[in-house]
């Protein structure tokens, strides 16, 4: 049985996972549980709370903002060893490994803002219109009143 907060620690435990989730980049799971809650309480009360819900979407998208711009900040790392001042290919070989898995990330979490996927497709936002052209002067005239009737029949323009 889950225990039952009064108004002013479920207020407090929100601020502290929104805070965490925003300002710290932390991901709800690691967010609830470093506030004392568990997350799936925290689930519930964003699915019953609209409101909250709204402000969670928010956090999370400053959350991905944030994650995004630390990307364009990985190439400022040091990457050379310490002792011999050279380049070190292992460095660079773990910071592309992390810069590949943040991208990766980010375009599974919000595929519409950080995915690569080019849309060939209409979907409800944007929908593909087809048209058809037709050179009428290259037909018949039997075959274009065939088509005229046709698209009578159809009922289209």
């Amino acid at each position: 049985m889950s225990r039952r907060y009064t108004a002013e620690e479920k207020a407090a435990l929100i601020e502290k996972i929104l805070g965490y989730i925003s300002n710290d980049s932390m991901h709800t799971n690691l967010a609830c549980r470093t506030a004392g809650l568990a997350p799936s309480v925290f689930v519930e009360w964003t699915a019953a709370d609209k409101a909250l819900g709204e402000r969670y979407t928010r956090a999370r998208e400053l959350m991905l903002d944030a994650k995004a711009e630390a990307l364009t900040r990985l190439h400022d790392e040091v990457l050379t060893n310490p002792q011999t001042g050279a380049l070190d290919a292992a460095s660079v070989a773990l910071l592309r490994l992390r810069a590949d898995n943040e991208k990766w990330l980010l375009s599974k979490i919000a595929p519409k803002r950080y995915g690569e996927r080019v849309a060939i497709a209409g979907d409800n936002e944007s929908p593909l219109k087809v048209e058809n052209t037709i050179n009428a002067s290259a037909l018949s005239s039997a075959a274009l009143a065939e088509i005229l009737a046709a698209k009578g029949a159809n009922g289209t323009n």
